[in-house]
């Protein structure tokens, strides 16, 4: 298991916490951000539950006393600050907020005490103790601009390098822990390189936390299916809060075949530049079975 914590509440973040199932009278946390396809951004999960996380992916959590849990894989088990009446509120309107807005779409949907109550306050427990829940929906959004920007690419067999016979459909899941415009490739075991998102044009703008397939959501095409030859291949993304069309046209304008070997050398060298924004990477091999 891989998790870290930090202490959030008026935009201080104290030292790192090692969270222990030990720990005695713990809550229950939020989740905050998450590339877990099967975690859900709002999701509440009771203490003690051991929250299995994918490999290359990471979820966020945060308690009722401020402190956040980021889980990696294989996971870990969950638990925030000791329990009592009040905080169990404060969990209640942590997971009101978030839901809200990513229901609804936008922290204005979510509602909140007189302007006066809120003025000059920017501690978000503080917030919601207040019913400052508008208020508390926007530090919380800033709060997940602050994290690790995150993307997980994985197939719908689990490992870091799932088997595939010739002829098998491929589903492929991309997600990230903030919007991003999203480009991923394709290299065969011979080395052949392939762009597959964009084909052409803009490339896709994914939403944080979010899911999407890579046939059919981001990419022009068909489902994919393991052909010859058979051997290891190799998918990989790259997110960017900006878009690189710009930045890296040799790469994602033109002709979507790149040659051989483009993952590890120019695909890489282009995307490694200092371009504005978050930016987060993922890599995927699948075995190819005759």
């Amino acid at each position: 298991m891989t998790s870290r914590g930090s202490k959030w509440g008026g935009w201080a973040t104290a030292a790192v916490l090692l969270v222990s199932a030990a720990t005695a009278a713990r809550a229950d946390m939020v989740v905050i951000a998450t590339t877990a396809p099967e975690v859900t951004l709002g999701e509440r999960v009771p203490d003690g539950t051991r929250l299995e996380v994918p490999d290359g992916a990471q979820v966020t959590l945060i308690s009722a006393d401020g402190s956040t849990l980021t889980v990696e894989a294989p996971g870990g088990v969950v638990g925030g600050a000791s329990s009592s009446g009040g905080q169990r509120s404060i969990i209640d309107a942590l997971q009101r907020v978030i839901q809200q807005e990513e229901n609804v779409g936008g922290v204005g949907a979510t509602r909140s005490a007189s302007p006066a109550a809120c003025a000059g306050v920017d501690d978000v427990l503080t917030l919601l103790k207040k019913g400052c829940e508008r208020e508390a929906a926007a530090r919380l959004k800033e709060l997940a601009g602050t994290l690790s920007p995150s993307l997980y690419l994985g197939a719908q067999r689990p490992g870091s390098r799932p088997a595939f016979r010739l002829g098998e459909p491929i589903d492929i899941t991309v997600q990230t822990n903030f919007d991003a415009y999203v480009y991923c490739f394709h290299e065969g075991s011979d080395g052949s390189t392939t762009r597959l998102v964009p084909l052409a044009g803009t490339a896709p703008r994914m939403e944080a936390n979010k899911p999407a397939k890579l046939a059919g959501d981001l990419g022009q095409f068909g489902a994919l299916v393991a052909s010859e030859p058979s051997g290891i291949d190799r998918l990989a993304c790259f997110a960017s809060e900006s878009d690189l069309a710009g930045e890296a046209g040799d790469i994602l304008g033109g002709s979507p075949s790149l040659g051989k070997g483009a993952i590890d050398g120019r695909i890489r060298q282009a995307f490694a530049g200092d371009h504005d924004g978050r930016s987060a990477a993922g890599t995927l091999e699948l075995e190819i079975l005759q």
